[in-house]
């Protein structure tokens, strides 16, 4: 990585963490009420990047299913981020 292109690792970095923390609140989401401080860590640090997908989403969908299609998404800016790292060499 050459430091001309340290902003897109690291927003990858920040892209893959999100990625994980999904993961973890849509198969928890399955098993734990929301009440338990696990759910509202998840939901509070989850929430900038679910809220704007789940606008877009119908509302008949479980809240796992639309963190499972946020994951998605992300995986698509992921795609953008390499295409844009390759791009500037």
């Amino acid at each position: 990585m050459t430091p001309a292109r340290w902003y897109l690792a690291a927003s990858d970095t920040i892209v893959v963490a999100l990625i994980c923390l999904l993961a973890a609140y849509a198969l928890l989401s399955l098993a734990l009420r929301d009440d338990t401080i696990v759910m509202r860590v998840l939901r509070a640090v989850t929430s900038p990047v679910r809220v704007p997908v789940a606008v877009v989403t119908p509302r008949l969908l479980p809240r796992a299913v639309v963190a499972i299609y946020t994951i998605g998404v992300l995986y698509v800016v992921r795609i953008a981020l390499f295409i844009a790292a390759q791009s500037i060499r």
